[in-house]
């Protein structure tokens, strides 16, 4: 797999680089760069498989805009930085396959790698990704495409019920005839599904978006929604009022 590394400081640099070579063999490093401008000259000119990130440049160009000017949808990216609170907004990208802390360690290391030759064998053989992403993702019922180790899973969005948040990963709960699945990506990752789908889709506590139109009862002493497959679901006070004008809109 041909990847790039993107890293102004020169130590953290050899680092990753020496990490790799005895740790990752399947990866060939073909570059690095240091500063915004280069990083996207050279991910246009490589057009890599995978991209080591770091987000805070030393030329105050950071990784999220180096995504955002390269735009290649197959490209796969792990992010790298200092600072956790950075990992929200990079699980946003749908090029995101990880975000490692500084200092990276090997095993963190490995499984990011793994995580990317995974999806990308999936995304290579799997016949069911490809047509989903020339001709399902077209469709004016909308899609969402969530994999995990052994499959791709393209359910319409508004067959899910609600999604909960488990650790760093997410299950998703469906109807009938698919039950959940666990998808290793954060919930935060999944918020931006409901501005795109205000009618259908709420956050409605910090560890829950629900499926507005598949709430069949609110339980006001519990302060829980009853959904289509009887599981609860709490609803933050914060939330309440939102959730019930919005609830109203989504039934009328």
């Amino acid at each position: 797999m041909k990847a790039i590394i993107v890293e102004d400081h020169y130590h953290a640099l050899q680092d990753l680089l020496g990490l790799l070579e005895d740790f990752c063999p399947e990866i060939e490093v073909a570059g690095s760069a240091a500063s915004q401008p280069d990083a996207v000259r050279l991910i246009r000119e490589v057009k890599p498989d995978l991209v080591f990130l770091d987000i805070e440049l030393a030329d105050g160009g950071d990784g999220f805009a180096v995504l955002e000017q390269c735009a290649l949808p197959e490209m796969q990216v792990v992010f790298v930085s200092a600072y956790g609170h950075f990992a929200v907004r990079a699980f946003r990208s749908d090029n995101t396959v990880d975000f490692l802390q500084k200092p990276i360690l090997e095993t963190e290391l490995r499984h990011a790698v793994d995580r990317a030759l995974s999806e990308r064998t999936l995304r290579e053989n799997d016949t069911q990704y490809r047509f989903w992403r020339d001709t399902i993702v077209q469709s004016r019922r909308p899609r969402i495409a969530l994999a995990d180790q052994q499959r791709i899973l393209f359910p319409y969005l508004d067959t899910i019920l609600h999604i909960k948040a488990e650790g760093a990963s997410s299950i998703f709960y469906f109807e009938p005839p698919q039950s959940k699945m666990l998808v290793t990506k954060n919930i935060g990752v999944y918020i931006k599904l409901e501005e795109d789908y205000p009618a259908i889709l709420m956050q409605v506590h910090r560890s829950h978006i629900l499926n507005l139109t598949k709430v069949i009862e609110y339980q006001r002493p519990m302060r829980q929604a009853v959904m289509a497959n009887g599981e609860k679901v709490p609803i933050a006070a914060e939330k309440l009022d939102e959730f019930l004008r919005r609830l109203s809109i989504a039934n009328s």
